[in-house]
């Protein structure tokens, strides 16, 4: 026998042994699956559920006399009570000839009740004390949740409860929400995504309700403000009932007094019987199939899916294989599918998951990222993939595969940390339509292997039973156009003879994942004393040290910041920076896809001090993983094909900017403008047009040459351990870097006038960004502007886009740049040139002193009460507490104080100082205005201010002040 075989025996023994040992330790034996699936038709209480033994939240579900499910989590410590509720219906219940009106009546929903009339009532009571709401419209399902401060807990959800009982649909409102729902339509008429979907539900079989248009516009909801209103109440009529519904409540208060307020509000539901008859059509058509559909995107991107129907997987919740088998195609080892491809320089990446997963069938997906090499080469990448899929065949029944993957996700389990309540009741409450109660908390366990199930996947993974969609600037689109989009496309079906040459590829070995080295059997947590962070002794890398282990996380997060001091910080070194990580991260993900798997994770980024690199896993290795993370980026020569590949991402994501969404273009341009070491696109392309491989290679000798290092070491781990840790990174290091602060960094435009930039998009819409910057950095200006954003935004978003219907997208919200508090007022129209969309945001800003001035003392307080109850709320997990103080490091806060002293200046603010510091910092002279337009003609005077036309001559023009 050879050693190999030996290892993987070892490793197969050790994985069954491991994952028996830590199913045992948390006493979670599952039931049958008979069980599990049973109806739930009894009261559930906390031990009931299999759970994470770090869970120590009180979870109880029962079912109302209506038939509502509910499910109640009891939470001591939360600072915010959140609810969900998911409806069963989408847009795949839309009636044939009212398309979009699940869509429709999810916007319409919020416009006031008879208990609450109010059109903003509940927008504005939400927002008023400290809390967030929103609702989305999906093909399976329509899903509302909010969360708010838990002294006004109840009466948001008796507001919340009116929604689903008595809501008035104003016919006043008609036509100004379907006027938004156009308007989102609009938005995304050439959004690549958008545009994908629609052509791909015209290639789904026709009868099947995932082929109908889903979002709605105009036409779809056309007719008079009554006839649409009788629709709509008849759409809610028929689906919105309690058997079709699952509520998340998630609040302080213990479980019998969460069951009484459940009851109080949502008792009130009239129990009506479901009403969905089952789906018996094919996703796709078998007789269209195998086809092959093309179209031209409206960025310059190639993406080639595979898409093939297969069984159902609703019931394959324990033994998962279709995600053993993504497990097996999504492997980035060396010889895999996708390393080959990528040696080629054919692919830049591969994705393979079940991608529709409804009751009658699912769909499952490979997809490429494309390079413009690899377009020439499309059937060779087929055939390359049913050459990967053939061999799997002979790996499924590796069993010691899976027990890898089913040991590593019980130890995430074991050592999960909370998630904020307002995504955990989300998440819950579309998960309790998905999975029997049993199993409501534990989704992510891997615990049967199935054999059988793997084969009959497989067994549809072939060429007959193949959708191919090919996406690229040089793809066919002749001879259909998508019907609401106006996609031109092709769609044909092969003949044998074409899907020969499809799917012939030379023979070709593909590996498939090799045994995980970082797979973690002993993994346990460190008991310890919580405290500040503190300094590291070393005379040559700065370091800071932070025990934790309040999270029950034996993990530990290494931050480590690298300044070149053989950077002059010129457009080139700015590219090159990039280029050098992006080639660096590409190399990582090879060993990224085991060891991310295992627990263990890195990323490299560039920053405005040089590069940060995050390496982080569990206690156990991450010495081992640190080495393999520090080896690589000394070591690693990068090949010209990925050089290559590496150079046309980047310099292709530079030139698809201008075709970003408008307020993303207005977004991305201020910042270049206003940050002094980023550059124009344009400086960036004539860099990278010039640069070959050998440059970056002696680029990043000499970046590492000449250095200066910071070091955080977070988590659970000792500090002499820690202290090695922070040793490693010694020799790239030449002198501590003490300050990470860089506070001119963002440019300073204080009394500068009115400064305007102007940039063409390629979308159609207009965009603004409309700016205004704070003259001081202490944190009384930092408190007052937050809280002054935190006041407009719902008001700004009720006049704009509620009352206005100015766009779709409408937000004002603080933006902190590198120190500089301000506030920004962002728009993005379908109907207003950009110039128009100026001039009412300047009107809105006008009234803002009466506005503030005419909120009562209690409103004040509660807005005032709102941001103190996020300021105080302690952090939920290791990521947010992590967050917190890698943000103070970088602040240069080195008491580890910034929220309280954040608290204290804000308990002192009152109305009249805000009003006072309104009118000091929304003045025309202390703002910059971006715009962004395409197609719309202006209609209005051009703003008056400074127009701005060269970046870096503005730049040293403020340089010089």
């Amino acid at each position: 026998m050879s050693k190999q075989i030996i290892l993987i025996a070892v490793i197969a023994a050790a994985a069954g042994l491991y994952l028996y040992y830590m199913i045992n330790k948390t006493q979670q034996t599952n039931e049958q699956v008979s069980e599990e699936t049973s109806t739930l038709n009894n009261d559930y209480n906390n031990d009931y559920f299999v759970k994470s033994p770090n869970e120590d939240r009180i979870h109880y579900s029962y079912i109302l006399d209506n038939g509502l499910q509910v499910l109640l989590i009891s939470d001591p410590d939360i600072k915010k009570s959140a609810a969900s509720l998911d409806l069963n219906i989408g847009s795949g219940n839309n009636p044939p000839e009212r398309l979009g009106m699940a869509h429709y009546l999810e916007h319409m929903l919020f416009l006031g009740t008879e208990k609450f009339p109010q059109a903003d009532g509940f927008q504005e009571f939400i927002g008023a004390h400290g809390g967030s709401y929103n609702a989305y419209t999906a093909y399976q399902n329509t899903n509302y949740f909010f969360d708010v401060q838990n002294d006004y807990f109840e009466e948001a959800m008796d507001r919340f409860a009116d929604f689903f009982i008595a809501p008035v649909f104003p016919p006043e409102f008609a036509e100004r929400e379907r006027n938004v729902v156009d308007s989102e339509f609009h938005t995304g008429l050439k959004d690549d995504g958008r545009r994908y979907y629609a052509v791909f539900q015209e290639l789904l079989n026709p009868r099947h309700p995932m082929a109908k248009f889903s979002v709605g516009n105009k036409d779809t909801l056309a007719g008079s403000a009554d006839e649409l209103i009788s629709d709509l109440r008849e759409f809610y009529g028929k689906y919105y009932r309690p058997s079709l519904m699952k509520l998340t409540v998630y609040s302080p208060l213990e479980t019998d007094d969460l069951k009484a307020l459940a009851e109080k509000y949502f008792g009130k539901l009239e129990p009506l019987p479901p009403a969905i008859p089952p789906i018996d059509e094919p996703i796709i058509l078998p007789e269209n199939l195998p086809m092959l559909a093309q179209f031209q995107p409206v960025k310059e991107a190639r993406y080639l899916d595979y898409y093939f129907p297969i069984a159902a997987q609703t019931e394959n919740f324990r033994s998962k294989p279709a995600r053993f088998i993504s497990y097996l195609l999504n492997g980035e080892n060396s010889g895999g599918l996708e390393d080959l491809l990528k040696r080629k320089g054919w692919i830049n990446g591969l994705h393979a998951n079940v991608d529709v997963s409804l009751p009658e069938g699912a769909i499952y997906n490979i997809h490429f990222s494309v390079t413009p090499t690899g377009s020439k080469h499309i059937k060779e990448i087929t055939g390359m993939m049913f050459r990967a899929l053939e061999q799997m065949k002979e790996h499924v029944s590796d069993r010691w595969r899976y027990n890898e993957i089913a040991a590593a996700t019980i130890t995430h389990y074991n050592f999960r940390q909370e998630r904020d309540p307002l995504g955990y009741v989300r998440s819950l409450s579309r998960t309790m339509q998905l999975l029997p109660p049993k199993r409501w908390l534990s989704n992510e366990l891997w615990d049967e292997y199935n054999k059988e199930k793997l084969d009959e996947i497989l067994q549809d993974l072939n060429p007959e039973n193949m959708l191919i969609v090919w996406v690229a600037p040089e793809a066919g689109n002749s001879g259909k156009q998508e019907t609401y989009y106006k996609v031109d496309y092709s769609a044909q079906k092969l003949s044998p003879q074409e899907l020969q040459e499809f799917t012939s590829a030379a023979p070709s070995n593909i590996e498939m994942p090799p045994v995980n080295p970082f797979i973690s059997s002993q993994v346990k947590l460190i008991e310890g004393k919580d405290t500040p962070p503190q300094k590291l002794d070393n005379a040559l890398v700065a370091g800071w040290y932070k025990f934790n282990d309040s999270f029950n996380s034996p993990r530990v997060n290494l931050h480590i910041s690298i300044e070149s001091l053989n950077g002059a910080l010129t457009p080139k070194d700015r590219i090159y920076d990039s280029l050098m990580v992006n080639l660096l991260n590409d190399k990582l993900n090879q060993e990224a896809y085991q060891g991310g798997l295992a627990g263990y994770h890195s990323d490299l980024g560039t920053a405005h001090y040089g590069i940060h690199i995050s390496i982080s896993g569990y206690n156990e290795k991450i010495d081992l993983w640190a080495d393999e993370n520090m080896a690589l980026i000394n070591n690693a020569k990068f090949k010209q094909e990925d050089f290559d590949r590496i150079l046309d991402n980047l310099k292709r994501g530079i030139r698809n900017k201008a075709k970003d969404r408008p307020t993303r273009v207005v977004s991305k341009i201020f910042s270049n403008f206003m940050t002094k070491y980023n550059f124009a696109d344009e400086d960036y392309l004539q860099e990278l047009d010039q640069v070959t491989l050998e440059d970056i290679h002696q680029w990043r000798d000499k970046f590492f040459d000449k250095t200066r290092v910071m070091v955080l070491v977070y988590g659970n781990i000792k500090k002499q351990p820690a202290q090695k840790l922070a040793d490693k990174f010694s020799a790239w290091n030449s002198e501590p870097l003490t300050d990470l602060v860089i506070p001119d960094r963002f440019l300073d435009i204080s009394n500068q006038g009115r400064l305007i930039a102007q940039k063409a998009n390629q979308q159609g819409d207009s965009a603004v960004l409309l700016y205004y910057q704070a003259e001081g950095i202490d944190y009384r200006t930092r408190v007052a502007t937050s809280l002054l954003s935190r006041i407009l935004h719902p008001q700004f978003f009720l006049k704009l886009r509620t009352e206005q219907e100015l766009g779709y997208i409408v937000s004002a919200y603080y933006k902190k740049d590198h120190r500089k508090p301000g506030i920004a007022f962002s728009v993005q129209s379908n109907n207003k040139h950009s110039f128009g969309l100026v001039e009412r945001i300047d009107a809105f800003i006008d009234a803002v002193p009466d506005f503030i001035g005419g909120l009562s003392p209690k409103e004040f307080g509660e807005y005032q009460d709102g941001l103190l109850n996020l300021l105080e709320k302690p952090p939920q997990n290791y990521g947010e507490d992590l967050g917190l103080y890698r943000y103070q490091i970088a602040e240069g806060v080195y008491s580890f104080d910034d929220r309280q002293r954040a608290i204290e200046e804000l308990r002192k603010l009152t109305k009249e100082d805000l009003i006072k510091y309104s009118q000091s910092l929304l003045r025309k002279e202390n703002s910059f205005v971006m715009l962004s337009d395409d197609s719309i003609k202006p209609e209005v005077p051009q703003p008056q201010g400074k127009l701005i036309n060269d970046m870096q001559e503005f730049k040293r023009y403020l340089n010089k002040l």
